[in-house]
């Protein structure tokens, strides 16, 4: 199956997948701490957490499409430099993926403690599967929030690791370009 695409598309959809999960995940992230502050009275008291919930499917869709992606079509480059960054950087990208889907599973577990689905942007609704009430809300939250938080960590030093080998490409681009 990998050989219907040229390297070019596989790796152009493999970053575009990157990037745009990148970019949800932070928006709804985000979206998540500011809503959090919300006064009752505010207009965006009850429009924000709906948003936020429809970008968390939105991002366990996109990992999903991400993880299917990647174990038929590529892996991404080796890390150039030293040791530590070779062997931390592949552990980094699993772990990613777990913690999406952890992510996504507990914030779907909050709002569906009460037996009702979440709503995707009002296209349609995802059913409530698991209903404990009141411990499955509060333990799915703080889940929730320590996952999410783990991730940010992680996805600083995963920034840390790759500086270096986007440094190094647009070195070689100028080089090219004069």
């Amino acid at each position: 199956m990998g050989q219907i695409l040229g390297e070019n598309v596989k790796s152009f959809v493999a970053n575009a997948l990157h990037w745009i999960s990148a970019a949800v995940f932070v928006s709804t992230l985000s979206l998540g701490l500011y809503m959090t502050s919300l006064e009752f009275m505010h207009p965006w008291y009850n429009s924000a957490p709906d948003f936020h919930k429809s970008t968390g499917i939105a991002v366990f869709f996109l990992v999903a499409i991400r993880s299917v992606w990647r174990f038929f079509f590529i892996e991404p480059a080796p890390i150039p430099g030293g040791d530590w960054k070779r062997s931390v950087d592949p552990i980094l990208h699993r772990g990613f993926y777990f913690l999406f889907f952890g992510i996504t599973f507990c914030g779907y577990l909050i709002p569906t403690a009460d037996g009702r689905g979440v709503e995707f942007f009002g296209l349609f609704e995802v059913p409530a599967l698991f209903s404990y009430k009141e411990p499955q809300e509060e333990i799915a939250g703080t889940l929730h929030l320590s996952l999410v938080f783990l991730t940010l960590c992680l996805a600083l030093l995963h920034t840390r690791i790759n500086i270096r080998r986007c440094a190094s490409k647009f070195k070689s681009l100028f080089k090219l370009s004069s």
